[in-house]
């Protein structure tokens, strides 16, 4: 009888107590791909920061930075991004769309917004999760070398009306 395959998990965090208490990881990487647990606008000791959305979507994004900063990777690697708010979309679309342009390069990001009833801090606003492709990078410019594959233009997608 064989041993059963065990799949190797490397984790990053913040070091804050609540990872402990919780016993999560701010980002788990199997394989090639990270996932990184919802970011909130937290600072360094695990306090909500204070302030507008677009204050808070910049912390959130940074906070997502810092672990993929810790796995060796920059946030060029995002392919995916869940942006998860609790204040309308609609009036706080150009928000969203300018400080995640800034930050993700929306044309080749899967990106999702969704309005929740609330978050896990009461004056959070926001909650960002992501996974990132931690392989070997693709050449720009080259498509798959698989014939099966295929390159879907991004000109209708919800990112290219976020840009």
């Amino acid at each position: 009888m064989s041993a059963p395959f065990k799949l190797h998990r490397e984790t990053a965090g913040h070091g804050l107590p609540i990872e402990e208490k919780f016993g999560y990881a701010g980002a788990l990487r199997i394989g090639d791909t990270v996932h990184i647990a919802g970011q909130l606008a937290r600072d360094a000791h695990g306090n909500q920061v204070p302030g507008p959305l677009a204050a808070k979507l910049a912390v959130a994004y940074d906070n997502i930075a810092s672990l993929l900063a810790k796995l060796d990777l920059p946030m060029d690697r995002v392919v995916q991004a869940q942006i998860h708010v609790d204040v309308p979309i609609a009036a706080n679309r150009e928000v969203i769309r300018a400080v995640s342009s800034h930050r993700l390069h929306l044309a080749e990001v899967a990106l999702t917004v969704v309005q929740v009833t609330g978050l896990n801090d009461a004056d959070g606003m926001v909650e960002i999760s992501a996974v990132a492709d931690a392989g070997r990078k693709q050449e720009e410019g080259k498509m798959a070398a698989n014939p099966a594959t295929r390159s879907y233009s991004m000109a209708h997608s919800y990112a290219a009306r976020m840009s």
